[in-house]
C-alpha cells in the first residue's frame, strides 16, 4: 500500500523513527549528534527536542540518552501537551514541555530548596521498562512500568509551575504496590509493554519465540492513602477482537473485529538507546 503525503517546499529531516502517536506524528531520531524531533508526516511540521536535561539540585545541565519518547497528546499550539522520556543516568525518566530548552525531572508540588535535594525519592525505584500516557480510573498521567512490575504515576501541574521557568515541572506523584493473582510461569520474560484498550491498561509480557506473550489487565485499583494506591495484576486471555502493536511509548490496540486476535512485537531498537 503505497502513501501519498501533501507537496512541501521543505525538506523533510533525516533519521530513524523510533516511535509513532497518533495524528500522524513520530518521534524521529536524527544523525547522531544532530539531535531529535517530534516530526508530523502529513503536514510536515516539527517540533525539536532538546539534548540536555537539567537536575534540580544541584542545579546541573547534562547530556542525556533517550530509550523512547512517549506523549500525552498530539502537539498543538493551542493545547497544552508534554512529552516524557526513558533515560540513562539516575533519573530513568525525564519530562518537557513546549518552550522548555531542557529536558527536566519531575519536582513535588510545595517543595522546598532544602527538599529539592530530595528529588531522587520522586523517582522509580527500579529501572523503567516501558512508558505510557493513561487516562485511568483514579488518575490521568504517565504510567511507568518497571522491572518490577510497579507502577508509578506522574501527573504534570501546570499551575504550580513559575510561568517564567521551564527548568522544572511540578507534579503529583502516585505509587501503585500492585500483586499478580496468580503465579507466574518460570518462562524468562524478555521485555514488558504497557497497552491501553478499552479503558483498560494491560501489561504484556513478550517471552520470544516460540514461547509468544503473556496479557495481564490492571485490576482492582484502590486507594490507601493520598499518593498510594493498590491493585493486582490479573493474567487474562489474549485480547479478541484487536489487534496489540507493541513498542517503548507507543503501543497500541486496533479493533480487528469479533473472533480474532493479533500482538505484533517489534524488537528492532527496542534495546537501544539514542544520544541526541
Amino acid at each position: 500500500m503505497s502513501i501519498a503525503f501533501p507537496p512541501s517546499p521543505t525538506t523533510l529531516p533525516t533519521g530513524l523513527i523510533r516511535g509513532s502517536f497518533p495524528g500522524g506524528w513520530v518521534f524521529l531520531a536524527l544523525e547522531q549528534g544532530r539531535g531529535c524531533c517530534l516530526l508530523n508526516l502529513y503536514i510536515r511540521e516539527r517540533e525539536y527536542l532538546p539534548a540536555l536535561m537539567r537536575t534540580p539540585s544541584p542545579a546541573i545541565d547534562c547530556l542525556i540518552a533517550i530509550r523512547c519518547v512517549t506523549l500525552s497528546a498530539a502537539p498543538s499550539r493551542d493545547d497544552v501537551y508534554f512529552a516524557a522520556a526513558i533515560t540513562s543516568g539516575p533519573a530513568n525518566v525525564a519530562f518537557w514541555r513546549p518552550g522548555a530548552e531542557r529536558w527536566c525531572l519531575p519536582v513535588l508540588l510545595g517543595q522546598t530548596e532544602e527538599q529539592l535535594s530530595q528529588w531522587r525519592m520522586v523517582l522509580p525505584r527500579d529501572p523503567v521498562e516501558d512508558i505510557l500516557f493513561f487516562r485511568g480510573r483514579l488518575h490521568r498521567g504517565f504510567y511507568t512500568l518497571d522491572i518490577e512490575e510497579q507502577l508509578v504515576v506522574y501527573i504534570p501541574d501546570t499551575a504550580g509551575d513559575d510561568a517564567n521557568s521551564h527548568d522544572m515541572l511540578t507534579i503529583r506523584v502516585i505509587r501503585y504496590t500492585i500483586q499478580m493473582d496468580a503465579a507466574t510461569s518460570d518462562r524468562v520474560v524478555l521485555s514488558r509493554y504497557l497497552v491501553e484498550s478499552r479503558g483498560d491498561l494491560l501489561m504484556v509480557h513478550y517471552l520470544g519465540s516460540p514461547q509468544g506473550f503473556d496479557v495481564f489487565s490492571l485490576q482492582g485499583e484502590q486507594s490507601v492513602v493520598p499518593g498510594r494506591v493498590h491493585a493486582t495484576w490479573r493474567r487474562c486471555p489474549y485480547p479478541t477482537g484487536r489487534a496489540l502493536f507493541l513498542g517503548r511509548g507507543c503501543s497500541m490496540a486496533v479493533e480487528t473485529g469479533a473472533g480474532s486476535h493479533v500482538l505484533m512485537h517489534s524488537s528492532a531498537d527496542d534495546e537501544s538507546w539514542f544520544y541526541p
